[in-house]
């Protein structure tokens, strides 16, 4: 089994220039394994700049552009800090929605290539590697197309291959091709705060302080302590982390579910090509889906949206997969519809719609 993930450094600093027309500054780079480097080089755009950029969520800076970092400004970091560091640093208010509605013109191209794309956040997306090499004729080619496909302007993106999910996207981080059955080598070395590196890996901050508080500096370590005394000390937590340092293959790439499926459909009276008018219809599917979850006693960790739209006169429908390592709200969900619904960038609903746990 092969996993592949693609990663966008400093997505959500993209997002806003993406939203606003600014530009982060930067060559394009897309980088596929240790020592090579494959796709465009674009450069700046006439006027681009490298803004000294700074999210911010409850006064403290969430993320922050390569120009900000080169004066200081840290994640987490105060704002009226960070402030105090450049004064010509602009704050902008982090935004959820604006980093997923910017990523959907990264999925849509990725869905031109391989079949099933799961997306773990705005910035990070995995594929089945195996298949999509496959069916194009080799891992590398497969990865070149992807990464053509994804190409966004001044936007570099860093390609993961390994024998897991959770090691394809520390692979990613590094840019790195993990050769088959090496997952463990390749993880044995890496530290144990990489963990905290990224989001959705869902490592619990207190679990990866204590681990290292005990002597346990790299994954390797904690590879090698026998999973059952880690589970007994740390609970799930443990577990999870016992998983990812040993290279397991929890799952697979957006995997079929087994059982009864609880999904919901609707067709809407009129097509829908406005954000207020899907708001509505997604609130409606969300509640019908929610009310089935509650009545058959479970929750919703992975959500497939699918849709008949209509994109540039043609029908077609599309389908995405969102996982979360929390159970979905019944808000949640209908933002995973109305913002993040397939097709969002260029086309209106048309026909039957769905929400699906899968």
């Amino acid at each position: 089994m092969r996993m592949m993930a693609l990663w966008f450094p400093d997505w959500p600093i993209h997002a806003v220039a993406l939203a606003g027309g600014l530009g982060p500054g930067h060559q394009t780079g897309h980088h596929l394994g240790p020592g090579h480097q494959t796709g465009h080089h674009l450069g700046q755009r006439p006027g681009q700049r490298d803004e000294e950029l700074a999210l911010v969520s409850n006064h403290r800076v969430w993320a922050c552009s390569a120009a900000a970092r080169r004066r200081g400004v840290r994640r987490g970091m105060k704002a009226r800090a960070a402030q105090a560091l450049s004064a010509s640093l602009r704050l902008v208010e982090r935004d959820n929605d604006r980093d997923a509605r910017a990523f959907e013109l990264v999925v849509e191209g990725l869905d031109s290539v391989v079949a099933s794309v799961e997306v773990l956040r705005p910035g990070l997306a995995v594929v089945d590697a195996g298949a999509a090499a496959r069916f194009h004729g080799g891992e590398e080619r497969a990865a070149q197309l992807l990464l053509d496909a994804a190409a966004l302007r001044g936007v570099d993106c860093l390609v993961g291959v390994a024998g897991s999910i959770e090691t394809a996207v520390l692979a990613a981080r590094q840019g790195q091709v993990v050769a088959p059955g090496a997952d463990r080598d390749f993880l044995s070395g890496l530290p144990t705060q990489v963990l905290l590196a990224e989001e959705s890996l869902a490592c619990g901050r207190d679990t990866v302080a204590a681990l290292c508080e005990l002597g346990l500096s790299t994954l390797g370590e904690v590879a090698r302590l026998p999973k059952g005394s880690v589970v007994t000390r740390f609970g799930q937590a443990g577990q999870r982390i016992h998983h990812i340092a040993s290279g397991d293959l929890v799952r697979k790439v957006a995997p079929a579910w087994e059982g009864e499926p609880l999904d919901v459909r609707g067709t809407p009276p009129d097509p829908i090509n406005r954000v207020d008018a899907a708001a509505f219809y997604a609130r409606g599917l969300a509640a019908a889906l929610h009310e089935k979850l509650r009545a058959a006693g479970v929750v919703c960790q992975r959500l497939k949206v699918t849709a008949v739209v209509n994109v540039a006169g043609n029908e077609q429908q599309l389908s995405r997969t969102w996982r979360t390592h929390e159970p979905l709200s019944e808000a949640a969900t209908a933002d995973r519809v109305r913002l993040k619904r397939p097709g969002f960038c260029s086309a209106s609903y048309t026909g039957v719609s769905s929400l699906t746990r899968v």
